[in-house]
């Protein structure tokens, strides 16, 4: 209908007037920044021109928050909402991810000396070796497999032990299968008889069986 047709400057005054007339929605004033900006009328409501107005006009001191302590009824509360609640991986993932941009690191941290920190301190604090950890200590119901004791808060803390020992055996870092649950006592006492390095299957079964 319109191909290769001009459109003259009348006729697209006439379609503007039109259109706005059909506007429902009016033009609001941001509480933050004090532009103007049109909405519809499902989002008149909003009082702010962006998400970064909303979050300034909401943190620091202008949150109505501020302050104020959390009460033991509240976090009773909160708790009870979360019991039992678990992430996905991949909601993990983002909660990591967005974690580590929030957070300063390498050179703009102030107690950054250079890049001293070792692969293993890397690879021990990523989200793989975490999640790794996590899964040997729900498959093993945060029990030692050496002395059946459960990690408590009284003082019986518990490690997550590499069967192949982490620095020989990349490739097993983070397989579930390569994973078991010793108490400090007894993952202290494995590495005095074993040593720390070329660690393997046999010698756990053999110490287990003690």
């Amino acid at each position: 209908m319109f191909k290769g047709r001009k459109i003259s400057n009348e006729w697209k005054e006439n379609m503007k007037k039109s259109w706005e007339k059909r506007k429902r929605g009016k033009n609001i004033i941001c509480l933050q920044c004090g532009e103007s900006k049109y909405r519809s009328p499902s989002q008149l409501k909003h009082k702010f021109c962006s998400k970064q107005c909303w979050y300034n006009h909401n943190t620091g001191v202008n949150n109505y928050k501020f302050g104020k302590k959390v009460t033991k009824k509240e976090l009773e509360r909160i708790r009870k909402m979360n019991l039992g609640r678990k992430h996905s991986i991949q909601t993990r993932k983002k909660i990591s991810i967005a974690s580590r941009k929030r957070a300063k690191t390498g050179k703009d941290n102030i107690l950054w000396k250079g890049g001293i920190s070792t692969e293993e301190n890397k690879t021990k604090g990523s989200f793989n070796h975490n999640y790794w950890k996590l899964e040997i200590l729900e498959k093993y119901n945060f029990t030692c497999q050496k002395c059946f004791q459960a990690g408590n808060k009284e003082g019986n803390r518990i490690n997550t032990h590499h069967i192949f020992n982490f620095a020989d055996y990349p490739e097993k870092r983070f397989d579930i299968e390569n994973g078991i649950i010793l108490c400090e006592k007894c993952h202290r006492e494995f590495h005095s008889i074993y040593g720390k390095k070329d660690t393997n299957n046999k010698q756990l079964k053999e110490y287990l069986k003690k």
